[in-house]
Formats: C-alpha cells, sequence, structure tokens
C-alpha cells in the first residue's frame, strides 16, 4: 500500500514540474511574440525609454521685500517711499554677487469703516514697493534679510530658492549621457533574447520634467530684526530632478 501512495506522489511530483516547464514555455512565447509585433510595426527599430532622476541642492536663491509708507499727504508717502528704496537700490547695486530689481509698485489710499457715520474715512495714503534680489552665495542670505530690514524695508514676502538655469543645463547632460547607456544595455539585452544584433542608435527625445522654486513659509522669515541681530541660518531642501530619455536601437537584418 506504502508503495503505491509513494508512486502515486511521484507521479504528482513530474506531472508538477512539467505543468511548470510548459507554463514557461508559453510565457516566453507570448513576451517574444509581443517583441516582434512590435519590431515589424517599428520597421526593425526597437524603442527603450527610461527616466533618470537627480536629488540636487539648489545653488540660487531669491528673497522678495516690501517698502510700505503711509502718509495722509501722498507727497510725503512717495517721498519716504523713495528714499527708502534708493538706499536699499544704491547699497546693492554695487554688488556683482547678486542682482537687485523692482518687481512690484503701487499707490492706493487707506480706508478704515467708521460705524457712527458708516461712511469710509480715508487715514491716509499707502505707497507698496516691492524689490526682488537675486543670488547665488546662499551663505548670505541672512545678512541681507538682516541689512534690507535694517534699512527701513518693513516686510519680507518670500524666499525661493531653485536650481540656476547653467547648473540645470550641465546635470540635464549628465542625464541624458547616463539614460542612453542605461536604454542601450537593456536593448542589447532584449535584442539578444530574440537572436539579434544592435546596428546603431536610431534616435534619441528627452523631457525635462519641470521644477519649481521652493519657498520658505512667512512664519519662518523674521520681518522685525534688527540691523545688528544675528542673521537667521536659512538651509534650502533638496530638489528633484527628472528626464526621461526614449531611445530608438535599428537593429540588424
Amino acid at each position: 500500500m506504502s508503495e503505491v501512495i509513494k508512486k502515486r506522489k511521484e507521479n504528482k511530483t513530474w506531472i508538477g514540474a512539467i505543468v511548470l516547464v510548459l507554463l514557461f514555455t508559453a510565457a516566453l512565447s507570448f513576451i517574444t511574440f509581443n517583441l516582434e509585433v512590435e519590431l515589424q510595426e517599428g520597421e526593425n527599430v526597437l524603442e527603450v525609454s527610461k527616466r533618470i532622476e537627480r536629488e540636487e541642492m539648489p545653488d540660487k536663491a531669491t528673497i522678495r521685500f516690501s517698502i510700505v509708507s503711509l502718509d495722509g499727504d501722498i507727497n510725503k508717502a512717495l517721498q519716504k517711499n523713495s528714499e527708502i528704496n534708493n538706499r536699499i537700490m544704491m547699497h546693492y547695486e554695487v554688488r556683482d554677487d547678486l542682482t537687485i530689481s523692482t518687481t512690484g509698485y503701487s499707490i492706493q489710499d487707506r480706508k478704515e469703516w467708521n460705524k457712527s457715520s458708516e461712511k469710509y474715512d480715508v487715514l491716509g495714503y499707502e505707497v507698496y514697493n516691492t524689490l526682488s534680489i537675486e543670488t547665488k552665495n546662499l551663505d548670505d542670505l541672512g545678512n541681507i534679510i538682516n541689512e534690507v530690514i535694517g534699512m527701513e524695508a518693513n516686510r519680507v514676502e518670500s524666499v525661493a530658492f531653485e536650481i540656476s538655469n547653467e547648473k540645470k543645463e550641465e546635470l540635464y547632460k549628465e542625464m541624458l549621457e547616463e539614460g542612453v547607456e542605461k536604454a542601450k544595455e537593456e536593448a542589447e539585452m532584449i535584442a539578444d533574447m530574440m537572436e539579434k544584433e544592435i546596428k546603431e542608435i536610431a534616435n534619441i527625445y528627452k523631457n525635462e520634467a519641470g521644477t519649481y522654486p521652493i519657498y520658505l513659509r512667512n512664519e519662518a522669515l523674521l520681518k522685525d530684526q534688527a540691523i545688528d541681530a544675528e542673521a537667521p541660518i536659512i538651509s534650502p531642501e533638496k530638489q528633484t530632478l527628472a528626464l526621461d530619455v526614449i531611445v530608438s536601437f535599428e537593429l540588424k537584418d
């Protein structure tokens, strides 16, 4: 009785092994068939796509700050605002390691609702002037914030970090080379499975995934700090660059 059970178990083992072999063969045939169809449609061209990603530290920062002047006399408000603006512009225009520019300017009357008269009372005229400083010296950000506040800029709007165009161009070139190399390795592996050989690269396509500046939250900015106070330490986060690389390989007949 035990011999019969043993033989049955051996038969089941052989049957299981045969089924696995058949399934593997069918799967391989299916993959090969799909590749052959793609090659026929692509005129003997194999296309491989790769996504390359890099995490990099920003090398550029933009500080936006505002000069807000309020006075009952519009001319006095304009004069006060111009004096502060000119003082800041002259201080930074002589520096070669940064650029300063005006990014916004507005004049409006400041009003407040009067419950007794049920009308708006004009409190004065507000001049709103926004300036922007771009620099690659990230270690100097804290000092710049202290300086502009010390020169009576009364609002720091934001600090934005980003990767400069020059650095992006260099990084994307390296990522393209890496993407082409990895695509070639995969194409050679697939061609070998089909008993074919790579003849040459027919085309290379690339698509750069966009990156956006990283902004510090408002609560992270020191808005009323004296110029002689210790400069705040401001550190950016890494940004992710992505590049999609599509390479078409012509196969030998």
